[in-house]
């Protein structure tokens, strides 16, 4: 058995190995869509575990930040901690397209249920999605006992790589609101613990190529091209799926950043506009178009097309980068047997192998 990402990982030969989290248990509040919360250390006392917030959990009790409900988000300093005023919110992708089309495009409603959802919960989670996104800001204060692994100052400002989905937050308001790169500038404060990766920016290095928007954009899909990165190996023949939204497009470059020239990189996308986008780029050897939530007519489709039927069942590596349900199968279809299926964006399955 190999070792599991989270929790227990089944490994059954010639089927599909599955890490699972084991340690969730779904939870469904009226009006509210299934949550869940970490039932893994109920016996456990938070202060035990300060380092990674449990001591900021309000609701369920001896409970991790991001799988809990409502976190304590009052902006009094524990001595293991950082208070940062924050400048700039980015929303996952998948949150905020999923707030602004439940209200039919209206930022005004957008930024009204961002606030109640960060006034309910201290955090910025999407009840529906589960997901949050990153922050921008400046040190304003340091607790004495955080052990500093990034050599900060009160003053310093950071891109925060753990997700506000775990970060207790305080918003007093949103500024303004960019829904084509998912932005706020927003007035309010956050709590970061010291298992809270970061990453210290210095605005004067920034150049006008690469701004800042743009890079906290980047740092917000962070950890799937580096996982990619790891996955990928020399030779390999890559599928992803959805390749050209932002997250397909990171994990390609982490590929083709590992394998150069000595595999290829294979990407399915719906439209022959987004197919003529992809392959000026460079970034992929061939890219292909399909619906890849209806898998059968994707075969079908997939097959007719010069070049891919001898492809099915062949890719060592898919990335499958869809943040809605639905093309899990096909996925599992065009990996070969013993492949492996990596998805940043499922819930609960992140690793596959069949």
């Amino acid at each position: 058995m190999t070792k599991p990402l989270n929790g227990f990982e089944l490994d059954i030969p010639g089927t599909v190995n599955y890490a699972l989290n084991s340690m969730d248990a779904p939870v469904v509040r009226q009006g509210e869509a299934p949550h869940f919360v970490n039932t893994a250390y109920r016996n456990t006392e938070p202060p035990e575990l300060l380092e990674f917030g449990c001591h900021r959990v309000l609701e369920p009790a001896k409970c991790f930040p991001q799988p809990a409900w409502k976190l304590d988000n009052t902006m009094a300093v524990h001595e293991n901690e950082i208070l940062v005023d924050v400048e700039i919110i980015h929303v996952n992708t998948t949150s905020f397209n999923q707030i602004l089309t439940s209200v039919d495009g209206n930022l005004a409603a957008v930024k009204k249920r961002l606030l109640e959802i960060v006034s309910t919960r201290g955090k910025l989670q999407n009840p529906i999605t589960g997901t949050g996104g990153i922050l921008y800001g400046k040190i304003k204060q340091i607790g004495k006992s955080y052990p500093n692994p990034f050599n900060l100052s009160v003053g310093d400002h950071v891109i925060t790589l753990a997700s506000l989905s775990l970060t207790p937050l305080r918003l007093d308001q949103i500024d303004e609101i960019n829904p084509f790169s998912c932005q706020l500038k927003v007035q309010g404060k956050a709590i970061l613990f010291d298992q809270m990766p970061l990453l210290k920016i210095s605005p004067g290095q920034l150049n006008k190529k690469y701004s800042l928007e743009l890079l906290i954009a980047v740092m917000d899909e962070a950890g799937a091209p580096r996982q990619t990165w790891k996955l990928a190996n020399s030779g390999d023949h890559l599928l992803v799926i959805g390749a050209n939204g932002k997250l397909g497009l990171l994990c390609a470059c982490g590929a083709r950043h590992k394998i150069g020239n000595t595999g290829k990189i294979t990407g399915i996308v719906k439209s022959s506009e987004s197919r003529k986008d992809l392959k000026k780029t460079g970034i992929y050897d061939e890219v292909f178009c399909c619906d890849a939530l209806d898998t059968i007519g994707a075969i079908k489709n997939l097959s007719s097309q010069d070049g891919f039927k001898d492809l099915q069942g062949s890719f060592d590596l898919t990335v499958n980068c869809m943040a809605v349900s639905g093309s899990e199968m096909l996925s599992l279809i065009m990996t070969r047997n013993r492949g492996t299926i990596f998805s940043p964006v499922w819930p609960t399955v992140r690793k596959s192998r069949h």
